[in-house]
């Protein structure tokens, strides 16, 4: 019998940078499923020419993973939708698939584009947050309409997001439900990725200095802001205090500003893209989460597997994964 081919469909690959959980969630499963039985093909929607890009490809093609990428990446919201849809159909064209997965909001939408013109014979989406469409209101409520009419089926990787897809009026209506199907990580992978280094000594800390780490996209979403005003309260009383912030993402000029106004240019490092997040972590005394929405974050997995404790905010996905007082704390969201 010959191998399905499915496409998983994503903005990009500049995972840490512009893109985040629900692209790395689908370069994880493309890595994972057996190339006999199911042939992917990763298609990202735009191209962003960048190194972390050009990183993430070379892990994928190294596996034996075809990566095709769209047209640049622009500032222009319709611009990327129609250019992104017309490259994407082109491809699809060629490539014949199944299947079609999207992930994340953009790719959901051309994805619901291409099963509407029958470029694909099926299509599933899968949810990785409780709240989309954050930064356009109006389509997420057109989204929440056509997708359960669309797309052959849906999955979610937490209770919280599944619950939200089948409480969409179209939803019940059609008697439609979503699949839940958790986040997961790949545990000897995590661990493969731990070395011995001292990497508090190459980042000049010392290791008898209290040291949180946050690991995430520096946007709203991720609740920095409010851990550097909680920094900010903790620096009183715990003046040698540093914290690592891993990641890159549109707010960091912003988040730079706010932690140099609060005073913490020697309390805080911004480390960029990291691809040792695991030893990082290995070598910091906290993990905090200040997260305002999450879906099912792998990233608090890892830091669970590599022994670091855990703060986080009390919010859906990652109250699945913490049991406050148990496996680590829960704090209120939106509170410093």
């Amino acid at each position: 019998m010959a191998a399905l081919r499915v496409v998983q469909l994503i903005p990009g690959l500049a995972i840490g940078q512009i893109h985040g959980g629900g692209e790395l969630f689908a370069l994880r499963l493309a890595a994972a499923l057996d190339p006999a039985i199911i042939q992917i093909h990763m298609h990202c929607l735009w191209n962003h020419n960048s190194e972390t890009e050009q990183h993430w490809a070379k892990e994928l093609t190294e596996k034996g993973i075809p990566v095709t990428f769209g047209p640049p990446y622009t500032q222009s919201f319709r611009q990327l939708i129609g250019e992104g849809f017309w490259h994407s159909r082109q491809q699809l064209a060629k490539i014949r698939p199944h299947i079609i997965q999207t992930h994340t909001e953009p790719a959901d939408m051309i994805g619901l584009m291409l099963r509407i013109t029958r470029a694909t014979p099926r299509a599933i989406r899968t949810c990785h947050n409780t709240v989309e469409w954050v930064f356009a209101k109006q389509l997420g409520l057109w989204m929440d309409t056509l997708c359960p009419i669309i797309f052959d089926t849906e999955t979610a990787v937490a209770p919280a997001a599944a619950s939200r897809l089948d409480s969409r009026p179209i939803a019940k209506l059609l008697g439609r439900h979503a699949h839940y199907i958790p986040n997961v990580i790949d545990p000897d992978r995590t661990r493969a990725l731990l070395t011995t280094r001292d990497l508090r000594a190459e980042l000049m800390v010392s290791p008898h200095t209290p040291l949180l780490i946050c690991v995430g996209r520096l946007s709203q979403q991720k609740g920095i802001d409010l851990l550097l005003q909680a920094i900010a309260l903790t620096h009183a009383h715990i003046p040698d205090l540093k914290l690592w912030i891993v990641g890159e993402g549109e707010l960091r000029n912003e988040l730079e500003a706010l932690s140099s106004t609060l005073g913490l240019n020697q309390t805080v490092s911004f480390l960029g893209t990291r691809y040792d997040v695991p030893d990082l972590m290995r070598v910091a005394d906290l993990f905090v989460s200040a997260s305002r929405w999450e879906g099912l974050p792998t990233v608090l997995m890892e830091s669970m597997l590599v022994g670091t404790p855990i703060v986080a905010t009390d919010v859906s996905g990652t109250n699945n994964l913490i049991q406050h007082g148990k496996n680590g704390w829960l704090s209120t969201s939106n509170d410093p």
